[in-house]
């Protein structure tokens, strides 16, 4: 049971602020939420310039896979959520997390507020990540972008 508790402990530390399967757009603003109202028409390519719309990228390593989802408005605004899926089978732990962010564009640096809920868990946190289009770089790994494609029924 320790054990458990000190792996469970960790991995929420290690991936404190990403995100869980769930809805893959980010969320019109709505009673003081965050976003950046309907989701835009503009879904960029791979290798497309900085343009205002809905940007995708993944990650996937071993233990975690991650899904961003970012909406940006062409000037400074960006407002998005992560859908983390933590599957530990050598420790069989397995569990799904979504952080919620919005922030600002300054050159190729992003400074976001984040926050994430895991398991009855919500934490709260102000980071600088790094996005150039092709990558999406929250300081613990690098998101390459892929097409945005609508999320399957019932999620």
């Amino acid at each position: 049971m320790n054990a458990t508790k000190f792996v469970f402990s960790g991995l929420v530390m290690a991936f404190g602020f990403f995100a869980g399967c769930a809805d893959k757009t980010a969320a019109p603003a709505t009673n003081g939420e965050i976003g950046l109202g309907d989701a835009p028409a503009s879904k960029p390519k791979p290798g497309d310039a900085l343009i205002a719309g809905q940007w995708c990228y993944d990650y996937e390593d071993e233990t975690l896979h991650l899904t961003a989802v970012m909406e940006y408005d062409g000037a400074a605004k960006v407002v998005g959520n992560l859908y983390g899926d933590i599957h530990d089978k050598a420790e069989g732990y397995f569990t799904s997390y979504t952080t919620s962010f919005d922030g600002t564009k300054d050159g190729n640096v992003l400074k976001v507020k984040s926050k994430t809920e895991i398991e009855g868990d919500v934490q709260e946190e102000a980071a600088e990540w790094t996005w150039d289009g092709k990558t999406l770089d929250n300081g613990r790994q690098t998101l390459k972008q892929v097409d945005c494609e609508p999320a399957p029924d019932g999620e």
